[in-house]
This record gives structure tokens, C-alpha cells and sequence, in this order.
């Protein structure tokens, strides 16, 4: 049995029998109820302490720091501002001194995150107890810059898109893997599996792609059904979580294509044929390393995930097609007055719910009404369309942002130009599309669409839109497959961007906040914040709105029993008559008790691998993912909460360990041999250039996702060696010449042949793909090929060794790569025996010899 870990330097003592302060600090943070912000003292020694009240707070409180605008940055300061009082988010940048042990990049291990690191800094700056008037955002702004050039200069920029670049950019540093045994060990009494923020639809082998289009602007969604996928034509999207950065209307729009929240899936489109010839034999087992992550997570994802159904339904064969997909933001259109009534026509007639029903017979008993129900139902919704207009011609009101969302979500007819392609009847059919939340984020942010491209200009939508500082309810927008801890879809609103200005390419921004500290709201003009009324908040015209998920009624029980169990231990009430272990628990699932409005299931292998023992990557800084609690409060929060699992006492994982060093070698070494062939094609091209495969070939071509892959690999200790390669998609069949033909367009790089084979031989897989512009070799063509010219190269070999005399020593070393690849690709990745408590400085054991 290995020792406890040494350098836990707040573990437990085991007799059970002495709480320390330091102890009950972890659960203040923990059980502190929405009152007030959790500080950070910002010393050299990680702490979290709670702010103490002083005469200045009742002045006004933390979080009124004003941001200098450093030159049309505006868009930046409103964006910032209101990030920073999405409280879920902020106090976790908050509550750590460092954010280096949750860099998901090797390459920063031991570093703070670039983007992360000075995002933290200017919230505690923000937020810090003295109360600057203001602070000089410039750090974080000069790292949004170096990654996103389009933000350098002094031009005007979108808010919106903004904040979508910024959180994608937070995520990539800061997320972690998922793994299936996650999932498997999680049980919760009060929750179904759909609560842990899983897409359990990422779990099916057998998941296939659709594009959903209209004008230029495309978005990937995924089918349940194991035949071939087919492509929606021409439909009306509404389904615009996957917009544009500027999210605005016009078919000009798609500056901003990318969704990680399909990052995991394959996007291989059903237009493009299958493999012409058959791929290597040559694999990697999987069961040579631990099983490859569902999903990765972050606390970007934490906070603003969530999850849509939608259902299209053939109203021919009654045939369902449900696809799920992640959104960050719901980007809504301002609906007009004829919008509106199109809206009411289509709530009365067409069916709103379809997401209840999971099979064709529910489906089809309603198509079995009778004559009699039908024409009371055309009666009663003839007369309601008329009146609805009637009313709004006499009283007109503005439009609310709840008009806005029930038009989103309002059902389509696919019929005339927009009919849905069926997969099941093959021909295009009549068809209704419903969409559907099945999980709500913790903060949802709505995007109102204020801002129209044309082909020759851009203008904005000045239409007034109301909306709800409290009790935005979404219940009528769920689908009935969502879990219990969504059937509670009241939302507040916690802070807001305004636009003021005529277009996108001028004006103002603005954020409204609400102090987390005297629940009043506040103004933030750049370097000036100003108390405003509730009432004057709402009649402005939001851009951008963030709403908080209001926190469940039973919550509040459990944060007071935990404050009792709290004081027991403080006054040792258990001392007389028992023994209590004290057990760790994860301290990012202690951060979502205390913000959150649900924390779901205790995520104890934040920090344990699948045999309940220590992470071998994270055992470097144990204490930032871990605290520990008593054996009373651990089976409270385990009866309420489920998860786990239980963890008394930390050891090293033998299994893992073996694991983690054998990929950390293996990363290693496949840098090195990276680095060392192209250094010597390189250098033999220049001496010798009859003896590279590029004297006579074209370039090899590589599926682009697939290095993606690798380089992933190579960067993060969280991530899996990456499959076989897969170049299918670079070839495709013309079957009027019967020739295999290179997609010059496709994802792919350029690399030497010599570099191919190294990839090849390690990770097996295919097809070998040339750079060709004309009709591509067949695999018998390319080994003919491949054979001539290694016998080109042996012949340029044997000249240059009978004219060894005339050469130099030196260059007399060049000898031709490939000939020699073998002994440079069987480098031995074996670890060293007696890994028994092996650590980081295992690694020298283990390098290339």
C-alpha cells in the first residue's frame, strides 16, 4: 500500500479527531449562500476567504470598477463587464490564485494559460476590495488581439462576436477530457443521466451527419439512424445557435464558422462517396491505452451549454428524424406584426409538441381525428388568427423578448420549396420540424439580432423589445426528455449589452449589471459606472442579454444543513461521542454548490482515475483540484447529490501511472522522430536531391483533422493517441471516366512521403493520397510507382558510395532516410522496471537514447 500523498499539504489528519480551521474555510466557500461574492485574498498562499463588511460597504460595494477605453473599444469593456457579473464564471477565475493546473495544453504545463491568465487578472482587478474607480484592461486585450486579428485596429467591432471568439478561446486552454467511466460511476437519486451535461447521443457508433442550409449559411446536425444521411434543401433555418460572429440577418453574415460543441463528431458529409480502395492494416490497439474521451469540459461549458432537440417528422410514412446539438447562445430574430400572426396561425394548427412523441404509432394516432374534430379546429383557429389581429390593429404593442423566443421555437411546415428529403421514403416529402430545449445552461445568453447585412450595406433594427428583469420562463420551450433538474426553467436576468447608434460600423456600447452585493443595478459607460432603477433598465434596447438559472426552492435546506453540520464541527460537538474520517471531494464541484442553481452529481474523478486513486497528471497539484471534508458531510452531500466516488484516502495508481508515462514517452519520442526526419529530408534535398521521394513524386497528402488529432496529442497529457488515419475523404470516384480523382479542395496538408510512412507505420490506416491535379493512381499504380522509385533511389545510393572518394565524411552521413526509417522508428518507448510510486522525474528514464 502506497503512503499518503506528502505533498497534500492540507490532508487530513487520521484520527479523525481534530478539525482545523483550515478545514472548515473549504465548506464556507461551499455552503455560502447567494448573499455576497467568495473573494480570493490574492496573496502568495491560495486561500478563500469571505470578504469582511466595513464601513465603505455601505458606500457601494465591490465590482464597480470602470474599463478605459483604449480606443474603440467600447465592444470590449460592455462584453467584460457583463461577463464579469455572470457569477458561475467570475468566481471561479475568482477562487484561484493560478489557473496553470487546468491548462489542457502540455506545452503550458506549469504556466498559466495566456488568455485565461489575463482574463483572471483583470476580474481581480475588477473586483478587488479597494474599489478602483477604474482599471486599464489593456493585458487581456492585447492577448484577444494576438490571437483574433480582426480586433487590432481602431475600427469598430461587435460585441456578440466578441464574446463567442473570447469563451471558445477559454475553453481551448482551459478544458478537460471526459471519459466514459465518468459517466458509468455517477449515480444520482434525484436526477437521470441527461442532468451530467452528457450528449448521449456522442455514445453511438453509429451517428451520422446531416447539413441543414439556407443561402450560405450552413450548420452540421447528427441523425440517430444507422442509413445513409441525406441533406435538408432549402429549409427555413431558425436553428441558428451556430451563427455568424455577427449573428445578424443576410445571407452575408458567416464570418464565424466554428462550434466546438461538435468538436468530438465526425463531419464527413453523406454527399461524399466512401473510401475508393481500402485503407492500411496497420492499427493502433485501443486497449493499449486507458478509453478515449466523450467529450471535453471547461468551465466555459459548465456555464453555457446547453442542449437542443430537434424533430422532423415525414407526414408520409410518419418516419422520425431526432438530432441533438450544443448551443452557447440563442441568437433570436426580432419578429415583425406579420410574423407575429404567422407565429399565432402556426401555435394553433400545427402541433407544438411533437418531441413527446418517440414513435411512429403515437404519431400516427393523431392523424386519425375525426372529420368533426378537424373542422372544430379549423373554426377555432380561424377565429383566434382574427382576433389576434383585431387586437394587435387596435392596441399594437411592442414585441417581447418571449414573442421573440416563440418564434424561434415555433413548429415549421416543410411543404412547396422547403419539403424535407426523407431518408426513409427517399423522395422529398411534406415535413414538420420542431425544436426543443432538452438541457438548459447555467447562464443562457440571448442574442437579438439587431443588425441586417446586405450586399451593400449593413443597418440596424432599432424595433423595441421588452423583456423580463425576473422570471423568464422557458418551461413551454422543454422538451418533455428533459431531465428533472430542468423542469425548473425560471431564469433572472444578471446583466445586459445595449447598442446605442445607427449601424454596426458606428455607435456605442453599454453594459447594464446587477451587484451581486446590494442586488441594485449599474451602469458601465467605459470608465464610468452610474446606479440606475429597475424600471429605467428595462426600457433600454438590449443587444445581448445574459440570464441566470434561478436557483431550486430545496437548495436553499441543503446550504442550511450544511451551515449546521459546519458550526458542529466548529463547536466539536461530535467530539464526545464519535470518530469522524474526513473524505475528498472535488473542489470545482464545491465551486458549483456554491454558484450554481444545481451542482449535479459530486465529479470526484475531477482528480481520481477510473480505479478511484490519483490522476497521474494531476498529482502534481493535488490541493488545486481537491479539499476534504467529514465523514457527515460526505454522506450528506452524497445522499443528496449522488456521484462520487468516495475517497478517503489518496494513493498512486500503478495501472495509470504505467500508462501516463508510457504516452508521455511516446509523446516524446514521435516529436523527436517528427522533428528529426523533416530536419533530415531537408538537409538531404539540399545535397542530395535525387535521393528523396520528392524528386519524383508529388507531395502526400494528410487528412487535416487527423493532425489536428495528433498535434492534440502531442500538446495535452489529457489526450489519446489519435486513430488510423483516415485520407478517404480526398478521393472520390468519377463514374463518368471511372477514374479516382484527388478533392483538391478537401482538408488536407502537404507532407514528404518520408514523413508519411513514420505516420503511417505508427498509426496505420490510408488511403495513400498524392497532391495530383488530374486522375489520381490507384493503390496498384501507387506501388508500381513506389517501387520504380525505390529502385531510382538505390541505384542514386550505390553511385554516390562508388564515388565515395570524391565525397566527404560528412556528407557521406546523409545517407538516405527511408532506407534507414526502421531504425529510427523502432525507438524503444519500454518504461523502466519498478514504477511503484514512479514520478515526474520518472520522465528522464524515458527519453530517446
Amino acid at each position: 500500500m502506497d503512503d499518503l500523498i506528502k505533498n497534500c499539504d492540507n490532508g487530513p489528519k487520521h484520527d479523525g479527531r481534530n478539525v482545523v480551521q483550515a478545514q472548515i474555510k473549504e465548506l464556507v466557500q461551499a455552503v455560502q449562500s447567494i448573499e455576497g461574492r467568495v473573494f480570493n485574498d490574492h496573496g502568495d498562499i491560495m486561500s478563500t476567504v469571505v470578504l469582511d463588511e466595513d464601513e465603505s460597504d455601505q458606500i457601494y460595494p465591490c465590482g464597480l470598477t470602470g474599463l478605459c477605453n483604449l480606443g474603440n473599444t467600447c465592444y470590449f469593456n460592455a462584453s467584460v463587464q457583463a461577463l464579469s457579473n455572470c457569477l458561475p464564471l467570475s468566481d471561479f477565475f475568482l477562487s484561484h490564485q493560478s489557473l496553470a493546473p487546468f491548462a489542457s495544453l502540455a506545452a503550458q504545463r506549469g504556466k498559466e494559460p495566456p488568455m485565461a491568465r489575463s482574463f483572471r487578472l483583470l476580474l481581480q482587478a475588477i473586483w478587488s476590495p479597494r474599489r478602483n474607480g477604474y482599471t486599464n484592461p489593456q493585458q487581456l486585450l492585447m492577448q484577444i488581439r494576438l490571437f483574433y486579428p480582426q480586433f487590432r485596429g481602431w475600427m469598430q467591432q461587435d460585441a456578440q462576436e466578441f464574446i463567442r471568439y473570447f469563451l471558445d478561446t477559454l475553453h481551448q486552454e482551459l478544458k478537460q477530457p471526459v471519459y466514459p467511466w465518468e459517466i458509468r460511476d455517477r449515480s444520482n437519486p434525484l436526477l437521470s443521466h441527461e442532468a451530467f451535461h452528457l450528449d448521449s447521443s456522442l455514445l453511438r457508433s453509429h451517428s451520422k451527419i446531416f447539413t441543414y442550409s439556407k443561402g450560405k449559411t450552413s450548420y452540421s446536425r447528427r441523425d440517430s439512424s444507422t442509413s445513409s444521411s441525406n441533406s435538408y434543401n432549402s429549409v427555413e433555418t431558425r436553428y441558428e445557435t451556430a451563427d455568424s460572429g455577427w449573428s445578424s440577418e443576410g445571407d452575408n453574415s458567416s464570418k464565424y464558422k466554428k462550434n466546438r460543441s461538435i468538436e468530438a463528431l465526425d463531419t464527413r458529409s453523406s454527399e461524399i462517396p466512401s473510401d475508393p480502395f481500402s485503407s492500411g492494416d496497420i492499427t493502433i490497439s485501443a486497449s493499449n491505452f486507458m478509453e478515449r474521451p466523450i467529450r471535453y469540459r471547461s468551465i466555459i461549458s459548465d456555464v453555457f451549454d446547453g442542449q437542443l432537440c430537434s424533430t422532423v417528422k415525414c407526414l408520409t410514412c410518419h418516419h422520425l428524424s431526432e438530432t441533438n446539438e450544443i448551443f452557447q447562445d440563442l441568437s433570436l430574430s426580432i419578429p415583425t406584426k406579420d410574423q407575429l400572426n404567422h407565429t399565432v396561425a402556426h401555435s394553433s394548427f400545427v402541433k407544438d409538441d411533437a418531441t413527446e412523441y418517440k414513435n411512429e404509432k403515437e404519431f400516427t394516432s393523431t392523424s386519425a381525428l375525426s372529420y368533426m374534430s378537424i373542422g372544430l379546429q379549423w373554426i377555432l383557429w380561424l377565429t383566434s388568427f382574427w382576433l389576434y389581429i383585431l387586437y394587435n390593429y387596435l392596441f399594437e404593442t411592442p414585441v417581447s423578448l418571449f414573442d421573440a423566443l416563440n418564434a424561434f421555437f415555433t413548429p415549421d411546415n416543410l411543404r412547396g420549396d422547403n419539403m424535407y428529403s426523407c431518408e426513409n421514403c427517399s423522395k422529398l416529402r411534406d415535413g414538420i420540424k420542431v425544436c426543443r430545449i432538452t438541457r438548459l445552461p447555467e447562464i443562457l445568453c440571448i442574442h437579438l439580432k439587431r443588425f441586417r447585412h446586405d450586399s451593400s450595406y449593413s443597418s440596424k433594427i432599432s424595433t423595441g423589445v421588452t423583456f423580463p428583469l425576473n422570471d423568464l420562463d422557458l418551461s413551454s420551450f422543454m422538451s418533455k426528455s428533459a431531465s428533472i433538474s430542468d423542469h425548473y426553467a425560471i431564469f433572472d436576468l444578471c446583466a445586459f449589452i445595449t447598442h446605442r447608434g445607427g449601424g454596426i460600423e458606428s455607435g456605442h456600447y453599454v453594459a447594464y449589471c446587477k451587484n451581486q452585493y446590494d442586488e441594485c443595478w449599474y451602469e458601465f459607460d467605459d470608465s464610468v459606472v452610474t446606479k440606475v432603477e429597475a424600471a429605467d433598465v428595462a426600457t433600454k434596447e438590449a443587444y445581448v442579454l445574459f440570464y441566470q438559472k434561478r436557483q431550486r426552492p430545496f437548495m436553499n435546506h441543503i446550504k442550511n444543513q450544511m451551515k449546521r453540520l459546519v458550526e458542529m464541527e466548529k463547536t466539536g460537538t461530535y467530539k464526545s461521542f464519535k470518530i469522524s474520517s474526513n473524505y475528498y471531494i472535488s473542489r470545482e464541484w464545491l465551486h458549483r454548490l456554491s454558484t450554481f442553481s444545481y451542482p449535479g452529481p459530486i465529479t470526484n474523478h475531477d482528480f481520481l482515475c477510473q480505479h478511484s486513486q490519483i490522476l497521474p497528471h494531476r498529482a502534481a497539484n493535488l490541493t488545486s483540484y481537491c479539499a476534504y471534508v467529514n465523514e457527515d458531510v460526505w454522506i450528506y452531500l452524497s445522499e443528496k447529490f449522488g456521484g462520487g466516488p468516495a475517497c478517503s484516502e489518496l494513493h498512486y495508481c500503478i495501472p495509470c501511472q504505467k500508462s501516463y508515462l508510457h504516452l508521455r514517452c511516446k509523446r516524446e519520442n514521435e516529436l523527436k522522430m517528427v522533428k528529426e526526419i523533416k530536419r533530415r529530408v531537408r538537409m538531404t534535398s539540399r545535397s542530395f536531391p535525387h535521393l528523396t521521394y520528392d524528386y519524383y513524386l508529388p507531395p502526400n497528402a494528410i487528412s487535416k483533422a487527423w493532425m489536428d488529432k495528433w498535434r492534440d496529442f502531442i500538446k495535452s497529457e489529457s489526450i489519446d493517441p489519435p486513430p488510423a488515419i483516415d485520407n478517404s475523404l480526398m478521393l472520390y470516384s468519377d463514374s463518368k471516366s471511372s477514374t479516382i480523382r484527388f478533392r483538391s479542395n478537401s482538408q488536407h496538408l502537404r507532407i514528404s512521403r518520408e514523413l508519411w510512412l513514420f505516420f503511417v507505420q505508427t498509426y496505420g490506416g490510408g488511403p495513400e493520397v498524392f497532391c495530383v491535379q488530374n486522375v489520381h493512381p490507384s493503390k496498384e499504380e501507387v506501388e508500381q510507382l513506389v517501387n520504380a522509385v525505390d529502385f531510382k533511389i538505390a541505384e542514386a545510393m550505390r553511385s554516390i558510395s562508388l564515388r565515395k572518394h570524391t565525397v566527404g565524411a560528412d556528407e557521406l552521413k546523409l545517407d538516405f532516410l527511408v532506407k534507414n526509417e526502421m531504425e529510427l522508428h523502432d525507438v524503444s518507448l519500454k518504461l523502466p522496471d519498478g514504477l511503484s510510486g514512479a514520478s515526474d522525474r520518472d520522465l528522464s528514464n524515458c527519453e530517446v537514447r
